[in-house]
């Protein structure tokens, strides 16, 4: 913010760019935008998305999960049907999920790691289906 004259205001309003973006963070993103960096990129996005899918899939066959939702981002929204204990057998195996609570109380959201990121969550899924249901 700037105080002074209203003239002053005017003329600087007229000439600044209208967001300011300090000089590291422009050559950051320009040093982002290069081919092979690009490139780096949608090879994760392209991992992710496939690893998405294989992770839904899994879910929906597990005995808890009562509904995945369908999601283009890098983590899937799931309905259990008894999520804190879910969290909590997760959280003693250290695979570390987000709870809402309100009207999301038996929803969590898992989010796409590695693939063996991805395998270890849900190992950690099965034996708490195994351990309730068998």
């Amino acid at each position: 913010a700037v105080a002074g004259p209203q003239p002053v205001i005017d003329m600087l309003s007229a000439v600044q760019a209208p967001y300011a973006l300090a000089t590291p963070v422009v050559e950051c993103v320009e040093d982002a935008l290069q081919a092979d960096r690009l490139e780096v990129a949608q090879d994760a996005v392209a991992e992710i998305v496939t690893e998405r899918a294989r992770v839904a899939a899994a879910l929906e066959r597990l005995p808890s999960v009562m509904r995945v939702w369908p999601s283009d981002a890098n983590f899937l929204l799931v309905r259990f049907s008894d999520a804190r204990s879910v969290l909590h057998h997760c959280a003693a195996q250290r695979v570390l999920l987000r709870h809402f609570g309100g009207d999301l109380e038996d929803c969590l959201r898992i989010t796409i790691g590695t693939p063996g990121e991805n395998d270890i969550l849900l190992e950690t899924l099965e034996r708490f289906g195994e351990r309730r249901h068998g």
